[in-house]
């Protein structure tokens, strides 16, 4: 049985205009370059009495070694409610919003999947491995999910 870590748990929000093309193409072009495995898992888009609403939900997994991987779930929803024209660019004005959670998944081939077996793998994690488990497994996982999120913000005009 495969033991998810919560590493990063984020949330961004922005009422103003936005670029959703931009934002996802980025993320795309971040995702390849960075060598994940992604997938959409979700992408629609309702036309409401109150403006176009997008639904974006992302799933993108990198392995790390044999026993453990990086996965990052990004859902991304617009409510707009009109499209505005900057400097010759299709923009859209509304509302967005964000959420970013990245796990580190531990015995994702399910090894360990009895009781004791996942008695052996805690004891593995707190004493044969901590400091891998500290040192690289937890430290690719959040640098990933934090470049992703600065990537995110700048692209929103967001970052400080």
């Amino acid at each position: 049985m495969s033991k998810p870590f919560n590493e990063f748990n984020q949330r961004i929000e922005q009422k103003g205009v936005f670029d959703v093309k931009s934002i996802y193409s980025k993320l795309i072009d971040w995702f390849i370059d960075n060598k994940y495995e992604y997938s959409e898992k979700d992408s629609t888009t309702k036309i409401k009495s109150y403006g176009t609403e997008v639904n974006l939900r992302f799933t993108a997994v990198k392995l790390i070694d044999d026993f453990a991987k990086s996965e990052i779930k990004i859902d991304i929803k617009t409510v707009t409610s009109d499209k505005v024209s900057v400097k010759g660019k299709k923009l859209d004005k509304g509302s967005l919003e964000i959420r970013m959670i990245a796990n580190l998944i531990l015995d994702y081939k399910h090894r360990y999947s009895s009781k004791f077996g996942l008695f052996l793998l805690n004891i593995y994690i707190k004493y044969l491995i901590r400091d891998r488990f500290e040192n690289y497994y937890e430290d690719q996982v959040s640098k990933n999910a934090k470049a992703i999120y600065d990537l995110l913000k700048e692209e929103l005009n967001l970052a400080y």
